[in-house]
């Protein structure tokens, strides 16, 4: 079953090309969607680490930026040109900074046949982020396939795996791998990414301070006139939602 619709996702407006309810066959596309332009003019509320069921692909498109952080701390810059590669339930945050505008085209992937090629080494977590020399010509690519209606017979589901298949190896051999290192755009995007980003371990927040640059008692007099609340707390709050959640 596919779908095709316009909704609100933490306060960014998404255009869903199409949804799979099943993916059953030996490879298949399972959701696409484009992030249209929003602008932030404060920090980007990510409660908490996402994670997909399947493979994930994010084009950053023109105008675009932000940040990426994922479970093996692997954190970096996101701009024009940059895309994400990410194996199924990897655990990562990614999206805009203070004054970014978030603009990105995703599709979602799944069934052994990409699984072969993620064990030859391909799809790799430790390398989630790429960067393409001259990006226009795979998002248009992108886009005008993902446009197209989405075959319903499995013959045509199995071509439309193929064809996405040979995009993916194309797009990987025209890209060079991204450096991990520490987003540098906003401070507090950061300290929030970082207090949250695992609430089942303790957080050294004198480390924190230390990574962004600060004291720890200029660290939390920033932090408190930006979130309203010290860092403990802010952290805290997190986890007591996060524990409901889980309870629920």
């Amino acid at each position: 079953m596919t779908s095709q619709k316009s909704f609100i996702r933490r306060t960014v407006k998404v255009l869903l090309f199409f949804q799979r309810d099943k993916w059953e066959l030996p490879g298949q596309i399972v959701v696409s969607g484009n992030v249209l332009p929003l602008q932030r003019n404060d920090w980007w509320n990510v409660q908490e680490p996402r994670q997909y069921p399947y493979y994930w692909l994010s084009l950053i498109l023109e105008g675009g930026s932000g940040f990426f952080r994922d479970e093996n701390d692997f954190v970096c810059q996101l701009e024009y040109g940059h895309f994400l590669l990410l194996p199924p339930d990897m655990k990562h945050m990614d999206g805009a900074g203070k004054g970014d505008e978030w603009h990105v085209i995703s599709v979602g992937f799944a069934g052994p046949m990409f699984d072969l090629h993620r064990e030859c080494g391909l799809f790799n977590a430790k390398q989630p982020v790429w960067h393409l020399e001259d990006p226009e010509p795979s998002i248009q690519q992108l886009r005008a396939f993902l446009e197209t209606s989405r075959p319903t017979s499995e013959i045509g589901v199995a071509r439309e795996a193929a064809y996405f298949l040979t995009f993916l190896l194309e797009l990987l051999g025209r890209a060079t791998p991204v450096q991990k290192g520490a987003p540098s755009s906003d401070w507090f995007t950061h300290a929030c990414v970082m207090l949250t980003s695992d609430l089942s371990r303790s957080v050294d927040l004198h480390q924190v301070a230390g990574d962004l640059g600060m004291s720890y008692s200029t660290f939390r007099q920033n932090f408190t006139r930006r979130a309203n609340m010290p860092p403990s707390r802010y952290r805290d709050n997190h986890r007591i939602k996060k524990a409901c959640e889980i309870l629920r």
